[in-house]
């Protein structure tokens, strides 16, 4: 890249920009999970970095992101913050906003 980094370190960056903004869109009119949206963007952007850069699956590392993010979500049905649909749309946008453009800087 121009920058002298990878694409894919710079698609990190870039995804995070999108969450943003997106979840503020959504927020205009539905009131998403920004945490899920947060913890689901982490897994989904660690994910694709483990698979397709470094071509490898740290699944201790998962398990453990996986029970924090249903740690965090747990929280915040108990505190009666998100509906669980809000808290599951929350955490797989985030996902797969993360993942899709981790994976996108890699074939790049």
């Amino acid at each position: 890249s121009r920058m002298g980094m990878p694409t894919w370190f710079l698609m990190i960056m870039a995804a995070s920009v999108a969450i943003m903004v997106i979840a503020i869109l959504i927020t205009l009119t539905w009131k998403i999970s920004a945490h899920m949206f947060g913890v689901g963007g982490l897994i989904g952007g660690a994910m694709a970095v483990s698979y397709f850069v470094e071509q490898s699956n740290p699944y201790y590392m998962f398990m453990g992101l996986f029970i924090i993010a249903g740690l965090v979500g747990t929280s915040r049905l108990i505190l009666r913050r998100h509906t669980l649909y809000q808290v599951i749309a929350g955490f797989l946008l985030g996902f797969l906003v993360s993942f899709l453009f981790v994976w996108g800087g890699t074939v790049i």
